[in-house]
């Protein structure tokens, strides 16, 4: 057995977080960004999000804190207008780097 160490704690997820109610006119990679930053680090927007191959859902994988909870909505200002984003956070697999996800 090794000692435990600090640094060894998961600190963070990764996490895909869906965008729900995005008008289409900031429907664009440097908005989803604006979103996602509200929520935790933006490591990507996906491919289909950013070609608008659906436009039901934005989405964006995340590196979140591990402690923090995924909001059910996320408010922004756009030219001084709030409106509110639903967020739904996908279930993810585990990943071992020996296997295939579980």
């Amino acid at each position: 057995m090794e000692k435990w160490y600090k640094w060894c704690a998961l600190k963070a997820r990764l996490v895909w977080i869906n965008f729900i109610g995005v008008p289409l006119i900031f429907w664009n990679e440097e908005f989803f960004n604006k979103l996602g930053r509200l929520i935790g680090e933006v490591l990507d927007v996906e491919e289909d999000t950013l070609l608008r191959r659906r436009v039901d859902r934005g989405r964006i994988l995340a590196l979140v804190p591990h402690n923090q909870l995924c909001p059910r909505k996320v408010k922004v200002e756009v030219d001084r207008d709030p409106f509110a984003v639903n967020v739904f956070r996908n279930h993810h697999r585990l990943i071992s780097p020996r296997r295939r996800p579980i």
